[in-house]
């Protein structure tokens, strides 16, 4: 006598059927929120519409390696939007991030929009940053947060992060990682007066 196929194989699909049906929901989830992690990932072009941020950021003054002392409420007051590349030299991504910054910094000048890159490590020094800009041929405010605490208020954990405030005072933009200029140029148009 041989197996019966019917019965054998619908033993065997009921079997697979109570075994795999946990697996492939875990596995379903998983897609799903990876599908929506990247789809808000920088550059992805499907980021949060501004008007979807607008929490207040607080003020703070740094002073460039120019010495000049850069206050972001007197920029916020001028009526230009600022952004904040919070990064540091010796950081690669931030290496790539530098030719989109100074895209966005050919499509605005500073009348428009203030620039503010913020090194947040306190063990490179004036000079580094210095060559730094210079080897990209950035024409914005370089500056440094020996403290820490601007790290800590923006919640700086990715870098480059970039932030883009409304002359409100309230944010409009924020990514983490390399953000194409298309984007970046996108979020300051929608915002600038």
């Amino acid at each position: 006598m041989g197996d019966r196929p019917g019965r054998s194989t619908g033993a065997l699909h009921r079997f697979l059927e109570s075994r795999l049906r946990p697996v492939s929901t875990l596995v379903l989830l998983l897609v799903v929120s990876s599908a929506v992690a990247v789809g808000f990932l920088p550059g992805s072009g499907t980021a949060p519409p501004p008007s979807e941020f607008g929490y207040f950021v607080e003020d703070f003054t740094v002073t460039t390696i120019e010495g000049v002392a850069v206050s972001l409420s007197r920029e916020l007051a001028q009526g230009r939007v600022v952004l904040l590349d919070f990064m540091f030299v010796n950081c690669e991504a931030c290496r790539i991030s530098m030719p989109h910054l100074v895209a966005l910094r050919n499509a605005f000048g500073p009348d428009v929009l203030t620039m503010i890159s913020i090194d947040l490590v306190p063990t490179e020094t004036e000079g580094m940053l210095a060559a730094f800009r210079d080897e990209f041929g950035a024409t914005w405010h370089f500056a440094f947060d020996r403290t820490g605490e601007l790290q800590l208020e923006y919640k700086v954990e990715i870098f480059p992060s970039l932030m883009i405030i409304k002359p409100s005072g309230k944010v409009a933009f924020a990514a983490p990682g390399v953000t194409e200029s298309a984007l970046l140029i996108s979020a300051v148009r929608a915002v600038a007066r």
